[in-house]
This record gives C-alpha cells, sequence and structure tokens, in this order.
C-alpha cells in the first residue's frame, strides 16, 4: 500500500523501481503514523538539528518517495529519507543553492514526474541489521533502481561521510556547503 499517495497519482517508474529494490531488503514506505517516529529516530541518532518533521511531511507528499523505514515488529528501527528532485532541483544543486532543511517545494519532482537526481536526505538506524539494510537499500536505489540518475547529499556526521564515501560519493570540488555527488551507475559501468 502506498500510505501518502492520492488515488488518482501514479508512481513514476523511478519511484516503482525503487519501492521495488527496498522492499527486497524490508525497507518500505513510511506508514502516515510512523512519520514522527522516523523523524525522531533521527533526532536521537543524528542530532536535533535535522529537517523537521512537517518538511519530511511535505516532500513525502509531493513526491511519493521521501521517507522509507525498516522495522523490528512493529518498531521503527531504520530511515532512509531520499528527495526526488526535478530539474529545479538539479539546478539548484549544482549551484550549490539546495537546502536540505527546508527544501523549496519546486525543487522537489511531484508524484508520476521522473526525478532527474536524488538527493540523500539522511539515514539512521539504532540496530546493526536495520544499518546494514539500509545501506544495502541505498546501493540498490542508485545500481539498480536508477542507474541513470546521479545522487548527492550532505553529511551530517563522520559517520554519515563515512558511510556517504562507502557508497560511491564523493565530496563536490566547487561546494561550499559540503555537497557529495555519486555519479550515475550506468556512466560508471560506461568510463570502466
Amino acid at each position: 500500500m502506498r500510505p501518502f499517495l492520492a488515488d488518482q497519482f501514479s508512481p513514476s517508474c523511478s519511484v516503482q523501481a525503487i519501492e521495488k529494490q527496498l522492499a527486497r531488503l524490508n525497507v518500505h514506505p513510511a506508514a502516515p503514523g510512523e512519520v514522527a517516529a522516523a523523524r525522531e529516530l533521527g533526532a536521537r541518532l543524528i542530532g536535533p538539528a535535522i529537517v523537521s518533521q512537517d518538511a519530511l511531511r511535505a516532500v513525502q507528499d509531493r513526491s511519493g518517495c521521501a521517507l522509507f523505514v525498516t522495522r523490528d515488529g512493529e518498531t521503527v528501527t531504520g530511515v532512509l529519507a531520499t528527495i526526488p528532485l526535478g530539474e529545479a532541483g538539479l539546478a539548484a544543486v549544482e549551484a550549490d543553492r539546495f537546502s536540505g532543511l527546508s527544501p523549496d517545494p519546486a525543487h522537489v519532482a511531484r508524484i508520476g514526474e521522473e526525478p532527474v537526481a536524488i538527493y540523500v536526505w539522511g539515514m539512521a538506524a539504532e540496530r546493526k541489521m536495520a544499518g546494514a539494510r539500509l545501506c544495502s537499500g541505498l546501493l540498490a536505489m542508485g545500481d539498480r533502481a536508477t542507474p541513470h540518475l546521479p545522487y548527492f547529499g550532505r553529511a551530517a556526521s563522520a559517520t554519515g561521510l563515512h558511510l556517504l564515501q562507502r557508497t560511491g560519493f564523493t565530496p563536490m570540488a566547487a561546494s561550499q556547503t559540503g555537497l557529495l555527488r555519486r555519479e550515475p551507475a550506468l556512466s560508471r559501468k560506461v568510463a570502466a
């Protein structure tokens, strides 16, 4: 079930592919009642200076593809937050003007719109198995679900930086805000 989507909208092919790859790892779209729990988990593990619950919900409602969780029974034990970007979002990221704390709605791809890039908003897990699922999920998103898209992100901690670098992200040379980029998997295969 797609908890946030209105019936008149269909997810894009990329969103469907992302959800399929993540489901194989027991990572699923957050239910409406899990937004608060997911945000609380992120704040507890990363720190309080992360995106607000309202911003999480707004991006999830607009994109249908922002918040994914893994659970141990009914308890959320891990969260992966992403922002599918439209053309304006990609331009903002490349110009180092993209705000991860307060994303401009015009930067977010709408439900049904094919994203042109993915911004990795954050990842947090309180159990080793949840962390492994999320790391594998991030790799599956970029390598199998959307190998044609570039990925971007910023690290909120040294652990986050290590994780992003381990999954193929490298610093963007001109960025003054700590942006990292992961080239599309398809372009990496062609270059090899």
